[in-house]
């Protein structure tokens, strides 16, 4: 396993934790934020409201809120005009 900027060297093994972290990987145990988030949102009973937008229940670090900056900017863009 490559870390930072050092491979394993040929005499040795990878260290223990690194090497479970691979084959979770591989296996799919620890998959992507994006991932994650895709599996998130098709459970839409776990999303909680509150102020600011949802949080995931059981993970409240994935949160959606709208930007209303970005909103209304799109919402009162027109198509560019060429001549």
């Amino acid at each position: 396993m490559r870390i930072e900027d050092q491979n394993t060297s040929i005499n040795s093994t990878a260290d223990p934790l690194n090497t479970e972290k691979l084959w979770k990987i591989r296996f799919g145990l620890l998959p992507n934020p994006l991932n994650q988030m895709k599996r998130m949102l098709e459970v839409k009973t776990d999303w909680v409201g509150n102020k600011k937008g949802y949080y995931f229940r059981e993970a409240p670090e994935f949160t959606v809120v709208e930007n209303v900056n970005l909103t209304n900017l799109y919402e009162n863009s027109s198509m560019p005009f060429y001549a």
